[in-house]
């Protein structure tokens, strides 16, 4: 589906989300062909089973055909299933680390889930993402491998896989894939301050069980990052930007603004961050809805590189691996850009034949 066909199907997801209904109802009723749209819209967002917890009980489910209802309600149950095995692993997982010292963070996924989209049934998860310090790591290793992963791909140094943008090693058990993450990102010039980072982590009590996660001002701007990383490769995940809206909804009202820019200089992540901030507002057309944010975002005009809504669709919309979007990326780091396609190119090689990807 193309991303202009998406502006009604968003709209529509926007009302239900916000307990809309009637409104809700009154667009479906004016638009013959949107509920198949939205269909479409859902299965290539991976927001079926959340579309889903949102209308069960309400008039909307009425509007699905009995084959939609089937569709959408069998997403859901598979996305529900996955994420307990993840929260059962991921106790098992914390039980085994605490007993060898090593304190670990729960990123994205059932944490995003539980704190803002309202339960862990409803963000659909390819994997599951943690954080622990670099010394660690292979503690860290260690223990999963003996619950049952698989070996790494790389057993290089987390030293050398940093200075080539690597900040996690990936392992899999069955259907189960854990990101182990020893850096938020490892991107030349970024600057994080890990021991603020674990001294301001939260409690979260997910499936009635207690982890320690990010921030939210922390997980709000790894969010932004990983937007900005996928755009990179033109690998839009629009999940993503939504996980990004239901953030804002909680936190528009609540952030001093022009404090978060502050400490995002700091970290020199700026302009990416204000980027994907713009990119959010107008693909999701939802500037009104946040208006400290909206407001904030005004003293940094001269960072932005999004002209327009049809802009911002385009970025959004490009294929893999468009050198536009690379371009586009290179131009919001905080190296020079000669610096950075001098890195860029010296690195490709290798990581390529670790990731397959560039």
């Amino acid at each position: 589906m193309s991303l202009q066909l998406q502006i009604k199907p968003l709209t529509l997801l926007k009302l239900v989300a916000a307990n809309k209904i009637v409104e809700a109802e009154v667009l479906i009723a004016t638009e013959p062909s949107l509920i198949e749209e939205l269909c479409g819209f859902l299965k290539e967002a991976k927001l079926s089973g959340y579309f889903y917890t949102l209308i069960r009980d309400t008039s909307i489910i009425d509007q699905l055909t009995q084959q939609q209802h089937e569709v959408i309600h069998n997403r859901w149950l598979r996305q529900s299933d996955l994420n307990s095995a993840y929260l059962a692993m991921l106790i098992e997982l914390q039980n085994r680390l605490t007993s060898e010292g090593v304190d670990m963070l729960i990123l994205k996924g059932l944490a995003i889930a539980t704190r803002f989209a309202g339960g862990m049934d409803r963000r659909f998860m390819w994997d599951t993402d943690i954080l622990v310090r670099p010394e660690q790591m292979q503690t860290t290793i260690d223990v999963a491998k003996n619950m049952g992963f698989a070996e790494l791909d790389s057993h290089l140094s987390t030293a050398i896989l940093d200075f080539f943008d690597f900040h996690a090693v990936e392992i899999h058990r069955q259907q189960l894939s854990i990101d182990i993450h020893w850096s938020i990102r490892s991107q030349h010039g970024y600057r994080f301050d890990y021991r603020r980072i674990q001294a301001d982590a939260q409690s979260i009590m997910i499936g009635g069980h207690p982890f320690r996660t990010l921030a939210d001002q922390d997980a709000l701007t790894f969010a932004l990052i990983e937007i900005a990383s996928d755009l990179e490769r033109s690998h839009f995940k629009m999940r993503a930007l939504w996980d990004v809206y239901l953030m804002l909804k909680a936190m528009d009202s609540v952030v001093d603004w022009p404090l978060f820019f502050q400490q995002r200089k700091q970290q020199r992540l700026l302009s990416i961050v204000i980027n994907i901030f713009e990119l959010c507002l107008l693909v999701l057309d939802c500037r009104v809805e946040f208006p400290a944010l909206s407001q904030a975002l005004t003293a940094h005009q001269a960072l932005l590189l999004i002209d327009d809504r049809a802009n911002a669709l385009e970025i959004i919309s490009r294929p893999p691996q468009n050198f536009k979007n690379r371009c586009w990326y290179a131009r919001l780091q905080p190296m020079p850009q000669p610096l950075y396609w001098l890195w860029w190119l010296s690195t490709a090689p290798l990581r390529f034949a670790i990731t397959r990807k560039l």
